[in-house]
């Protein structure tokens, strides 16, 4: 049987590459998100509040909350 060569590589096993693989899943998937929701078209328009565009969305308080800080995770923000 031939040696794992990920284990010949380092001594410590970590999630590193799995992690990057699933950030960069959910950064893609807010662009499309984005997109599919017409946020571009709107900010194209001109600088809008929050709010306003929330309204013109028609998204809901608590999704436009969410949808405003989908990088926390990746710089290890809190909310």
């Amino acid at each position: 049987m031939f040696p794992n060569p990920i284990l010949l590589m380092s001594n410590e096993l970590t999630p590193d590459k799995i992690m990057q693989l699933g950030i960069g899943f959910w950064s893609s998937k807010t662009l499309f998100s984005a997109i599919e929701l017409g946020l571009f078209t709107e900010l194209a328009k001109g600088p809008q509040d929050p709010e306003s565009l929330r309204t013109r969305l028609e998204l809901h308080p608590r999704s436009a909350r969410v949808a405003r800080t989908p990088r926390a995770p990746q710089a290890g923000a809190e909310r």
